[in-house]
């Protein structure tokens, strides 16, 4: 019989392996979010100058999500427009 130990690591820190898979899970909600922020984060609203606001929430179920605020309509759909591109 051959043994072999496992070391399981994300983002450079060691995990155990029942919580390997929150910890991945994790790592590409926040990689998801990052996405969406980098998109977004760069659309001024072109009448007050603003840039949307972020809120990550988690809701039950180990539902997560992330939502934005805008200051006026035009704001909203310019990083609407931002998102599908």
């Amino acid at each position: 019989m051959i043994r072999f130990d496992v070391e399981l690591k994300v983002d450079g820190q060691r995990v155990s392996p029942d919580q390997w898979a929150d910890a991945l899970s994790r790592k590409v909600t926040q990689a998801a979010f990052q996405k969406v922020r980098s998109k977004v984060e760069g659309v001024r609203c072109p009448d007050h100058g603003s840039t949307p606001s972020f809120s990550e929430d988690q809701a039950a179920g180990n539902q997560e999500s992330v939502t934005f605020a805008c200051c006026c309509e035009k704001l909203k759909k310019a990083a609407l427009e931002a998102l599908k591109k």
